[in-house]
């Protein structure tokens, strides 16, 4: 049996037996995750308008919108629970 599959096999016993994730040390997965989802995050925060306001903060600009985005919700308040009066 060649190394590779004995490894593959070992890999397969491990996460059936124990049912826990295989967790590989010389793979990054954050790269992986980044690579994946990267453009489709940069697309919703265009599209959100926060990407705009990012870019004009770190080149330490004021955004064009004085009031932020259209919804009204601005960087650190984002996931807040927000009362709309």
């Amino acid at each position: 049996m060649d190394s590779w599959t004995a490894e593959i096999l070992h890999v397969i016993h491990s996460v059936l037996c124990d049912r826990r994730a295989f967790y590989d040390s010389a793979i990054d997965y954050e790269g992986l995750m980044v690579g994946c989802n990267g453009p489709r995050w940069l697309r919703m925060l265009d599209k959100d308008e926060y990407l705009e306001e990012l870019i004009m903060q770190a080149k330490g600009r004021a955004p064009s919108n004085p009031n932020g985005p259209a919804d009204g919700i601005t960087g650190p308040q984002i996931g807040a629970a927000q009362v709309v009066s």
